[in-house]
């Protein structure tokens, strides 16, 4: 509402949220089933990250108040596909250069611990709190996660 008195302006917005493990509704708040993050993962199609996340030895991380950006299996799929493209391409160019060529940086093996930090941040966001371009900080230092909305 806005509210003008004796020529001082005023916006005050009042914003009501469900508490955690509440969804909100007509008549108000009502309690949702909530399930642990391995079967969160497993349910929205996520398994091969989940694979990845216990490969990595991080399962106890996912009991933490962190949000996971998590890809599906396809995403997973295409990603270790083009990966494996790009080790063909450059295993092939090493045995044709001569040691007078200056040898390009070869991308480094993908630690799996490091992909799974990449895909978190901490702290419970939910999907309202998030806008178009903003940038959050990863579980992995050095790293962001930029958010992108269609």
């Amino acid at each position: 509402s806005r509210i003008s008195r004796r020529g001082i302006h005023k916006t005050v917005v009042v914003t009501h949220k469900c508490c955690h493990g509440y969804i909100k509704e007509a008549t108000g708040c009502s309690k949702i089933e909530l399930r642990s993050m391995p079967e969160t993962l497993e349910e929205i199609g996520s398994n091969d990250f989940l694979t990845l996340v216990k490969r990595a030895g991080m399962l106890e991380m996912l009991d933490q108040n962190i949000t996971l950006f998590a890809p599906t299996d396809e995403a997973m799929q295409e990603f270790m596909a083009d990966l494996e493209a790009e080790n063909e391409v450059e295993n092939e160019l090493v045995g044709s250069r001569t040691s007078n060529e200056v040898y390009p940086v070869l991308r480094a093996p993908i630690e799996e611990k490091s992909m799974v930090m990449a895909h978190g941040s901490e702290g419970v966001m939910y999907a309202s709190d998030l806008r178009d371009e903003q940038v959050l900080p990863s579980l992995m230092e050095g790293s962001t996660l930029r958010i992108n909305t269609y």
